[in-house]
């Protein structure tokens, strides 16, 4: 059971681990950085589809919870709903070329650069390999088409290429449920001659249970 901010790390890692040495430290969240990175970069960005609600309840744990720092304890069980979401995970790589700056030689391999990584990703994560390994923390349920989005920028062109990763995964919701009665519950450790003695009472409803060890 993870939730998305679980995931975003794992993405993001994954991703600059397997771009070329020109994107190290340029793979970012969409909205975690205030300035336009130098190019070439990576943008991620991701958006939650809260439609698909199949869920899934069982018990957790059972908890003492103490509210007035007395002896009196409440118990309570947990009761953890998972809830199947999905997700569309946007991956984006954008590359520039600069009139006066880069040759026409230049313009076409920039272009072909950003394609080249954009396809590898895709590529990656079409594997069967790589589902298995983020099995643990979400499913791939699909991957869309290369959409290539160039742009026209000051005094040359932006080329930006994009493919969106359909994911599936459960997010837990958890619940107390109160259980049982207040109880009043304390340990008194006594000497009687010399010999130690521990007496457990447990108070329910006035009703006791001593325990002499």
């Amino acid at each position: 059971m993870t939730t998305l901010l679980d995931i975003k790390p794992y993405i993001l890692d994954f991703i600059e681990a397997n771009l070329d040495d020109a994107f190290e430290q340029k793979v970012y969240w969409l909205g975690e950085r205030k300035n336009i990175p130098s190019y070439p970069y990576c943008l991620l960005n991701i958006v939650a589809n809260n439609k698909d609600k199949r869920t899934s309840t069982h018990d957790g744990n059972l908890l003492l919870v103490n509210y007035s720092g007395s002896n009196e304890y409440e118990e309570f069980r947990e009761v953890i709903t998972t809830v199947y979401k999905t997700a569309v995970i946007t991956v984006g790589i954008y590359n520039a070329w600069v009139e006066d700056t880069y040759s026409d030689n230049d313009m076409d391999e920039a272009k072909e650069f950003a394609y080249s990584q954009i396809d590898l990703l895709e590529t990656i994560f079409e594997k069967k390999t790589t589902h298995l390994m983020f099995n643990k923390y979400f499913s791939i349920q699909g991957i869309s088409p290369i959409r290539p989005l160039p742009e026209v920028v000051d005094g040359g062109y932006m080329y930006r290429y994009e493919f969106d990763l359909t994911i599936g995964y459960n997010e837990p919701v958890i619940a107390n449920a109160e259980i049982g009665k207040v109880v009043d519950a304390h340990i008194d450790v006594k000497s009687d001659d010399g010999d130690s003695a521990i007496d457990f009472i447990v108070d329910i409803n006035s009703d006791r249970v001593n325990v002499k060890i």
